[in-house]
């Protein structure tokens, strides 16, 4: 009975090592290169009542992406036809 495993072996600069079996071994290699772009907008945002994008698709981001907590000075205003609300 054959013993067939599967894997992926994935590097973004260098790939190095040895594979030894006791019978045959044979497969595939797919070299994936990282995008050429980078992303160059803010790394930094803070919620807000409107959608926020930052647009990385298919882009290498150069930093961690920073989401900021509310502020404790931000209130919602509310309004419903007849008495406006602020909390």
């Amino acid at each position: 009975m054959n013993d067939i495993r599967i894997g992926k072996i994935a590097s973004a600069v260098q790939l190095q090592g040895s594979l030894s079996g006791e019978q045959q071994l044979s497969g595939t290699f797919n070299l994936y290169e990282l995008p050429e772009y980078q992303y160059e907008g803010s790394y930094e945002f803070t919620p807000s009542s409107q959608t926020q994008y930052a647009p990385t698709a298919y882009m290498t981001c150069l930093g961690d992406i920073k989401i900021n907590p509310i502020p404790s000075n931000y209130g919602l205003i509310t309004y419903d036809g007849t008495v406006i609300t602020v909390l």
